[in-house]
């Protein structure tokens, strides 16, 4: 493991070997999650941080670039699978979970719960909304917004791109 100017909570994350953590990136810290009403329709008021008791668990070979910050879970540990890279600047929020071999460009932005399959490219400041799917073997093109779930084997590109 490689940490140069970076903050790991270390009793909230597990690091697998020969993985590499660039300069100034955060992991394993409390997620932007806040308590609901007993109805769940509208957060209670004044805001109240939602506890974060899980961990994030990085597997081996998995490369993580400079400035990025990954939450650690509330409900389920954050876990970025086997061989997996990440560029730099990407934000991981709680509750993620990444597959093996995906590749996650700079600028990405993956909101909580997501769930990403495994050998799924993120291209360049693609979003991902809070609680989506990505299958396995997909291909999320740069800048795209991804709303919804998005099955194994799809390729999300913008329309305006010349192919």
């Amino acid at each position: 493991m490689s940490v140069k100017f970076s903050s790991v909570g270390q009793e909230k994350v597990d690091i697998g070997k020969h993985s590499q953590i660039g300069p100034f990136s955060t992991i394993g810290f409390t997620g932007f999650a806040f308590k609901k009403n007993k109805e769940g329709t509208d957060f209670k008021r004044p805001l109240e941080r939602m506890a974060h008791d899980f961990k994030v668990r990085i597997r081996d070979r998995v490369d993580i670039g400079q400035g990025c910050n990954i939450d650690r879970g509330s409900w389920r540990d954050t876990l970025i699978d086997n061989n997996t890279k990440i560029d730099s600047h990407v934000y991981i929020a709680h509750d993620v979970q990444i597959g093996k071999n995906c590749m996650i460009k700079a600028g990405v932005v993956i909101g909580g719960s997501c769930s990403i399959g495994h050998n799924v490219f993120i291209g360049l400041n693609a979003t991902i909304k809070d609680g989506v799917k990505i299958g396995n073997n997909s291909t999320i093109d740069n800048g795209m917004i991804i709303m919804e779930d998005v099955p194994n084997g799809s390729i999300v590109v913008n329309k305006s791109r010349l192919l």
